[in-house]
């Protein structure tokens, strides 16, 4: 029970809707559904040369502005 409780405050910290849909000016990276919580959690990253997991659904990539880490 304590082992299901951590892995949904991990997949809530890290994850988005399952239900979010793409809009036009925003980077997205593929993700897989946690259908149980509706959580999108980012797929890792393919090593080079191999392709990327299919997703089912997509993550915000949050780019940020090196000027305002300063």
């Amino acid at each position: 029970m304590f082992a299901f409780g951590f892995l949904g405050s991990i997949a809530i910290a890290t994850g988005q809707s399952c239900n979010i849909t793409p809009e036009s000016g925003k980077t997205y990276v593929a993700g897989f559904c946690i259908e149980l919580i509706n959580i999108c959690n980012e797929l890792p990253a393919p090593p080079p040369g191999e392709s990327g997991l299919p997703g089912d659904c997509f993550v915000e990539k949050r780019v940020e502005d090196p000027a305002s880490i300063i």
